[in-house]
């Protein structure tokens, strides 16, 4: 099995992609995740996993993940993948993690994320989802 990594870290916004909420079925999943909603620690890192069998060939994947908070849709990653070449019949892994900050501690988020091919238009893999920021205790 082939597999690459992206590791991003996020100090600013609130996000998870996907996983053990009830989306293992889409080949995404969040550790630490279980049920509809992922519940989530501002300050803890969350290792995200994608699988994907890809459809064709590509150079490179992006990853594109979004919220909308306030009605509003905000992109907080949207960065090619390095060293992401892929060729069909192979299954691929794409990691990385997040770490939730506090700033949308006692928010609920519906998050999208999406793994595309960087030159052209196939999306390899899109699923969107919950995530509730906890409150940090005082």
């Amino acid at each position: 099995m082939k597999s690459f990594v992206a590791f991003v870290a996020l100090l600013f916004v609130t996000l998870t992609v996907c996983g053990n909420v009830d989306y293992d079925r889409c080949g995404m999943r969040i550790g630490g995740c279980e049920g509809r909603v992922c519940w989530m620690t501002p300050g803890t890192p969350y290792l995200c996993e994608g699988d994907l069998y890809p459809s064709s060939a590509a150079a490179s994947l992006s990853l594109r993940v979004t919220a909308v908070y306030l009605t509003t849709t905000i992109t907080i990653i949207d960065t090619v993948l390095e060293n992401s070449s892929i060729q069909p019949g192979f299954l691929y892994t794409v990691k990385f993690t997040i770490v939730p900050n506090d700033i949308l501690a006692g928010e609920y988020l519906p998050v999208q994320a999406e793994i595309y091919h960087t030159v052209g238009t196939i999306t390899e893999i899109c699923v969107g989802f919950h995530v509730r920021v906890e409150q940090l205790k005082k």
